[in-house]
């Protein structure tokens, strides 16, 4: 397909020309890229971003509203999802650090009462949250965290949406968060 001004492109998109679809990824993914990645500063997270910004592209193409230039539009739909990408990254990380406190916490418990028996009862009550979790999700917790495996690596092996992973993991941090909240209740 021959070089075509982007209004073509975008008429063509919606009606489905794959041809098209292609023709804009390749005219913009670097913009989109290095947009994101000047916010962002990780490369893997960049690449989930613009890789979920053209899927939605695609997915949305019939239903598409762009006016004005597709370079405007890509960019404001990149710095939305870099604000959202943020808004992630922060919930993540105060619940890591949440679970990390705790479990330093139940730890010190531990040492100090010499109650192994606690010890070995949470881990028993983790892995069996994590046997109860629905199969999906179990899949995707334990490549993330027993194979340290990337968001993006494990969406491709379960052939998911990189935020379908992040959304599990979530998920799962959540189920686990409450099963540890238990066992805090009684210590306190």
């Amino acid at each position: 397909m021959k070089q075509l001004p982007e209004n073509e492109l975008i008429e063509r998109l919606k009606g489905g020309d794959h041809l098209a679809y292609e023709q804009l990824f390749h005219r913009y993914w670097k913009m989109a890229f290095d947009i994101a990645h000047r916010k962002t500063g990780d490369e893997q997270e960049t690449l989930d971003i613009v890789q979920s910004i053209f899927s939605y592209l695609w997915e949305k193409r019939e239903s598409l509203t762009i006016s004005g230039s597709f370079a405007a539009w890509l960019t404001a739909v990149v710095r939305h999802k870099v604000i959202d990408w943020y808004r992630a990254s922060q919930t993540q990380h105060v619940h890591k650090e949440q679970l990390w406190h705790q479990l330093n916490a139940q730890q010190a418990l531990q040492v100090t009462d010499g109650n192994k028996t606690a010890l070995r009862e949470l881990e028993r009550d983790w892995q069996l949250e994590v046997e109860r979790m629905p199969l999906r999700m179990k899949e995707v917790y334990l490549l993330s965290h027993q194979s340290q495996l990337p968001v993006a690596e494990i969406a491709r092996q379960l052939s998911l949406k990189p935020q379908t992973v992040k959304n599990q993991l979530y998920k799962a941090g959540e189920r686990l968060r409450k099963m540890l909240e238990h066992h805090f209740f009684f210590f306190f």
